[in-house]
């Protein structure tokens, strides 16, 4: 078999002469054999991907992109071996190598017996043609192999988005980016925030109204949760970063389940019922600047008695790294009000989803699409994700929607179709996080 398939690969540009029944499917079985294990290897990839609900990653790419590319790389150089085996078994039955282009007649006809007649091999003009097809072929399948696999690369597929939907007068990238970065910009430091002037607002995006959304900046923040409500620097040199966060939380495991009258005290003033249902109020993140330590541990003040108590969390995950869930701003699209919150992160997809121009079913439009699926996921970074869940009556209800960035074009898509690399878009909200921690799950 080794020998055969290394005869077929040193007579790979030799399209004249014949060449047995035995030799033939002694090479071609040798290439199946090496397409399978490629194919075996893609699947069990895919089969980790699927069990894991997250990507595997290399170099920001995921594995089984590089893996499709060895694929296509070995079909290539094993093309023009293939194509030339098969043309010298036709010629051993005495049939045309052009025979190669109809399907099924060309696997019948190279299982046939070897012809006793002879054939005259011309290398003339049939030949010379046959031979510059299997060029032109492999040169297109070549390039577009190298085409599909770099954009791939570079986070874009071919056909993976279509063009803008024009219906009307849509916003403009510089609009967008003016009413993101006017309000990006902090809000006054204390507790009396300045209000918005609707009229204010409404003019500096007018633009905005004739698309149908209006953006609103965010003055005061501290009414919203997920928010930092202060630092502290106790004593012994660590730090103290308080955030709102109010969450219902029932908890099942917690390896200190007593409850303390303040966060770092060693009074006891109850003790965790596991199962339990409590409301959440804040976390307190504990760290230690001095030790080059910014994870720290986490204490969780919940609703106890008539007043509050603590419970010492651990080193959870933080649910604020990177300084996710900052409130950005406020979108109002006819009746509905989204809130914007800061989600940097990547997530794959696994399914086509429709890209629209703003989160929600109501007053948007579709702008583009991801054609992902299970076989070739698409991940994608988003850098926005609505507090708000999605109360339509749709298949997507319930879940929050995500704005992205892919290849130039931004736009929003529903969370239920982001899968992130920790398991599910809702595993990296700080309240799928504490939960997912200390809870029964989501």
């Amino acid at each position: 078999m080794w020998r055969n398939f290394c005869s077929s690969i040193c007579s790979m540009f030799d399209f004249s002469g014949r060449e047995r029944r035995r030799q033939f499917w002694s090479s071609m079985a040798f290439v199946l054999i090496i397409a399978a294990f490629l194919g075996a290897v893609i699947g069990v990839t895919l089969l980790i991907q699927h069990l894991s609900r997250k990507p595997v990653m290399i170099g920001g790419n995921s594995l089984i992109l590089y893996e499709q590319g060895a694929f296509a790389l070995i079909g290539l150089i094993l093309f023009f071996p293939v194509v030339s085996s098969s043309v010298r078994r036709l010629h051993d039955v005495n049939v045309s190598g052009f025979l190669l282009l109809i399907p099924v007649v060309n696997i019948i006809a190279m299982c046939l017996p070897t012809s006793l007649k002879e054939r005259n091999e011309s290398s003339g003009f049939r030949h010379g043609f046959g031979q510059m097809l299997v060029l032109l072929i492999f040169t297109a399948a070549a390039g577009f192999l190298t085409l599909t696999f770099m954009g791939r690369l570079n986070g874009f597929r071919l056909g993976q988005f279509q063009g803008p939907v024009q219906e009307g007068k849509d916003v403009t990238d510089g609009d967008k980016n003016a009413a993101r970065e006017s309000t990006e910009k902090k809000a006054p430091e204390g507790n009396s925030m300045e209000k918005a002037d609707p009229a204010n607002t409404m003019n500096g995006n007018a633009n905005l109204l004739e698309a149908g959304a209006v953006v609103i900046p965010i003055y005061d923040k501290n009414r919203l949760n997920y928010t930092k409500q202060g630092e502290e620097e106790l004593p012994d040199g660590t730090v103290a970063t308080r955030y709102r966060h109010v969450q219902s939380l029932t908890i099942d495991s917690l390896s200190n389940p007593d409850i303390y009258d303040s966060f770092g005290s060693q009074t006891v003033i109850g003790h965790v019922n596991t199962g339990d249902e409590y409301t959440v109020r804040s976390l307190i993140q504990i760290t230690k600047p001095l030790e080059n330590d910014h994870t720290g541990t986490f204490w969780v003040e919940i609703d106890y008695g008539k007043d509050s108590g603590y419970i010492n969390a651990g080193r959870i995950d933080n649910p604020y790294r990177n300084d996710n869930y900052a409130p950005i701003e406020q979108i109002q699209i006819g009746s509905v009000s989204w809130t914007l919150r800061r989600f940097d992160t990547m997530f794959t997809c696994y399914h086509p989803i429709d890209i629209r121009d703003y989160p929600g079913l109501e007053g948007t439009k579709v702008i583009g699409r991801i054609d992902a699926t299970m076989d070739s996921p698409i991940t994608v970074r988003s850098d926005a994700i609505t507090e708000e869940d999605d109360t339509s009556d749709s298949p997507i209800a319930g879940e929050p929607w995500v704005r992205i960035e892919c290849d130039g074009l931004t736009g929003w898509i529903p969370g239920a179709h982001a899968d992130t690399e920790s398991n599910a878009i809702r595993h990296q909200t700080p309240d799928g996080i504490l939960r997912n921690d200390l809870g029964l799950g989501i």
